[in-house]
């Protein structure tokens, strides 16, 4: 098969997939060729098994495929299967546009084999996969045998998935490779990474749960016969907050006002339970929440530049001030 036929292969694929009715001798003349070589094309991709069907339009023979009659074939490892639908899961901004039904077909499709891998007893994958921002580092970035990572990583999937306690070897921030018998939650998407959130089998269940970056994992461990239950109770989204901290804290009062350009954004924010928000006469909204004042919080409000002020607490306000004096020293 020639490149230039192959260029017009995908080029009416697109078309016909996107609802595009054609008329061969338009795609003729749009592709510069003769209108055989386009009823040519036609037919090779129903020979391929695109399901395309044709009509009289206006006297006019035009070829169409039929949303319906799209089977989205999905036979790809768990990996692959996870990774995909955490890949729709950053997709859902588009919804209300011309994808919004094709993207719900795959993504139904993708669960329904997710699901099939799962034990069925267990609870909705919603709960245990989360996406909050894309990712874009490797899962198995550890340095030694690819091969050995990938195993290691499919097994932390299998024990998300049944729900199997998992033996983890971690390297954590200061260097020290530690063993931990984890529960696995939920598998996160965030900020460039995946993230796993589990319950430390060693801690007391009113510990707070703990964060584990994938890519630190330098063993996995399935453990078939240590079950356990995921709580009725578990929201992902509730453990990470709307302005998507990871690490611990004390959470204190916040108070926030936003400019009116961006009142409708915090509007639509899940935040916890007792979140104020309060409309003014000039269009800004007042945001009181409960939040840990670190350097993820301030770096999430610093990124909203002027279009936000911080009312309280009083040491986050004069921490931006200092902050923004010394990028202002900076230009100086």
């Amino acid at each position: 098969m020639t490149h230039k036929k192959t260029v017009r292969l995908e080029w009416l694929r697109e078309r016909l997939l996107a609802g595009v009715r054609v008329y061969p001798p338009d795609a003729a003349e749009a592709m510069g060729v003769t209108l055989r070589s386009i009823q040519r094309d036609l037919v090779d991709l129903q020979a391929a098994g695109l399901p395309v069907r044709e009509a009289q339009v206006a006297g006019r023979t035009v070829y169409f495929v039929e949303r319906d009659d799209v089977r989205i074939a999905v036979d790809f490892r768990l990996e692959d299967l996870i990774v995909t639908h955490l890949a729709l899961g950053m997709l859902r901004r588009y919804a209300g546009t011309r994808l919004d039904d094709y993207m719900a077909q795959l993504i139904g499709r993708v669960e329904d084999r997710l699901s099939d891998k799962a034990d069925p007893r267990r609870p909705a994958l919603s709960r245990k996969l989360m996406v909050r921002q894309p990712f874009s580092r490797a899962f198995d970035s550890r340095g030694d045998d690819p091969a050995e990572a990938g195993e290691d990583f499919g097994d932390l999937l299998e024990g998300l998935l049944r729900q199997w306690k998992l033996s983890l070897e971690y390297l954590n921030m200061r260097g020290e490779r530690k063993r931990h018998v984890v529960c696995p939650y939920t598998l996160l998407s965030y900020k460039g990474g995946l993230y796993l959130i589990a319950r430390d089998d060693a801690q007391p269940e009113t510990e707070p749960l703990r964060v584990y970056a994938v890519e630190r994992i330098q063993a996995c461990d399935l453990r078939r016969d240590d079950a356990f239950e995921l709580p009725a109770s578990w929201d992902p989204e509730a453990f990470v907050p709307f302005w998507g901290g990871l690490l611990p804290g004390a959470p204190e009062t916040v108070r926030l006002r936003f400019s009116p350009q961006l009142a409708d954004y915090v509007e639509r924010l899940q935040v916890p339970p007792g979140t104020r928000r309060t409309h003014r006469r000039d269009g800004s909204l007042d945001l009181v929440t409960s939040a840990v004042c670190n350097e993820e919080f301030f770096t999430w409000v610093l990124g909203f530049g002027a279009a936000v002020r911080v009312l309280e607490p009083a040491h986050l306000r004069e921490a931006l001030v200092t902050r923004a004096r010394e990028l202002v020293g900076l230009y100086e």
